[in-house]
């Protein structure tokens, strides 16, 4: 899924969909969070928040928030739902 997801993003950072773009970056979080790389995490959501700014997309804003204090919580990597 990984491999996927960062095609995805190459092919929209390649054609400039800023959008498209942080909402792969926001999904590649979740999945540094499954593997136990909360710091890779907080990084790719933090890149995504500041496309969701760009782009103005309360969504991907909102979800990219939630995901930069992965790890914070009692010690767990609490995720919330997917989008």
């Amino acid at each position: 899924a990984e491999d996927v997801v960062e095609r995805s993003l190459a092919l929209r950072t390649a054609l400039g969909d800023r959008r498209g773009e942080g909402w792969l970056l926001e999904r590649l979080a979740r999945v540094c969070i499954a593997q136990g790389n909360t710091h890779e995490a907080r990084a790719l959501a933090a890149a995504a928040c500041g496309i969701a700014v760009e782009v103005d997309d309360h969504a991907l804003q909102v979800a990219a928030s939630a995901l930069r204090s992965a790890g914070t919580t009692n010690g767990t990597d609490a995720v919330p739902a997917n989008h």
